[in-house]
């Protein structure tokens, strides 16, 4: 006697077998690409959560430079400065803007939420309407320095804001 021999149900199990693996290989890429999308997710957090601490940390070095030398702060109301008190402020301030540019590009970039970002921008104001660093602002070669989208966000921020000629900080304690 010959073994019985069904082409047409050996070829069903090969299909049904192959519909199988395809459905299992399928689900296997779903199931792979979700992890991968919850996994850049995270590392995107982490990220930003280091650039956002990094900001901080800037910012604070950046206050205690002026509380190691409280004379950077009143400088900026000084109606003359001298040679070596120039060079002291404008590369405070050039370190100021520094920051301020990269707190803005963080901004651009998604890092920094517009609440956090509107913070170290009213920094840019308070800076920038007294009157040595609005000169310094208006005749530093800020083009070949900064972003032009930085600067053009920093005219329109000074636009509107009158020069301070004396210190709100100092005020508070009067």
């Amino acid at each position: 006697m010959v073994p019985y021999f069904d082409s047409k149900r050996q070829f069903m199990n090969w299909t049904k077998a192959s519909a199988i693996a395809e459905i299992t290989s399928s689900i296997a890429i779903l199931v792979t690409l979700i992890y991968l999308a919850i996994e850049i997710g995270q590392n995107a957090e982490a990220t930003n959560a280091e650039v956002r601490q990094s900001i901080l940390a800037s910012d604070q070095q950046f206050l205690e430079m002026i509380v190691a030398d409280p004379r950077l702060n009143l400088m900026w109301y000084q109606s003359e400065l001298s040679p070596e008190e120039r060079t002291r402020l404008s590369f405070f301030l050039l370190t100021h803007m520094r920051m301020r540019e990269n707190n803005w590009l963080q901004y651009q970039s998604g890092v920094l939420d517009t609440d956090t970002w509107n913070t170290y921008r009213s920094s840019l104001i308070v800076v920038l309407s007294t009157p040595q660093p609005r000169k310094w602002w208006e005749n530093f070669n800020v083009e070949r320095q900064f972003d032009p989208g930085f600067i053009d966000q920093v005219n329109k921020l000074i636009a509107g804001n009158p020069i301070v000629e004396k210190s709100p900080h100092v005020a508070v304690f009067d």
